[in-house]
């Protein structure tokens, strides 16, 4: 049996005048919860100094919190974007 996953790109904009954006991750739509998967975070490190694995921590934990498992994954990434930081979800399957 096939399973169809609802997914998103987790991505970093280390410094907002630059614009530049990396992928750090994915964020998979479960029906109770959410699957966040961080890969290496040395390509934001490349872009700014300093570590950003707190940063990161805390944004993944927001989303875990603010997250609606009785909604279908359109209606949860929205009420993500609300989040106003230097992260973002990015739609793609």
């Amino acid at each position: 049996m096939e399973h169809i996953y609802n997914y998103a790109i987790l991505q970093v904009t280390p410094d907002l005048r630059r614009g530049e954006r990396v992928n750090i991750g994915i964020v998979v739509f479960h029906d109770n919860n959410l699957d966040i998967r961080v890969s290496d975070t040395r390509k934001v490190q490349a872009l700014v100094s300093g570590s950003w694995d707190s940063e990161i921590s805390a944004f993944t934990q927001s989303l875990a919190k603010i997250d609606r498992p009785s909604e279908d994954h359109s209606a949860r990434l929205q009420v993500f974007s609300i989040i106003e930081n230097q992260f973002s979800l990015k739609k793609t399957g």
